[in-house]
């Protein structure tokens, strides 16, 4: 069953690490200029069901610690989005890759 919105723990962005406080313009960039390839199933039901009309979407921002040169790791922006007017609706974050409990609603 998936989640309901308010029973996920909210994060200000201003907290967010700086890498991904810079990614969060480009992510919704490129949203609005296409869709991203890669779609997130939410197959383990962390998040709440996308509103009618909505997916999400996942990106791999940052790297796995400051000053890493190896990519990404574990960090994913994962954004409800309205497909048909490309808007996004919510923005969740983790820096555990999915691990049960990991995703911060921002706010």
């Amino acid at each position: 069953m998936a989640k309901q919105k308010a029973s996920i723990p909210t994060l200000r962005i201003s907290h967010l690490p700086a890498d991904i406080r810079r990614a969060l313009p480009l992510v919704k960039t490129r949203i609005k200029a296409s869709l991203p390839p890669t779609v997130f199933r939410n197959e383990q039901h962390q998040l709440p069901r996308p509103n009618q009309g909505c997916e999400y979407r996942e990106f791999r921002v940052g790297h796995a610690h400051p000053g890493d040169s190896r990519g990404a790791g574990k960090r994913r922006l994962i954004l409800e989005i309205n497909i048909k007017g490309r808007e996004v609706r919510e923005i969740y974050f983790t820096d555990r890759h999915y691990q049960p409990g990991s995703f911060r609603r921002l706010v």
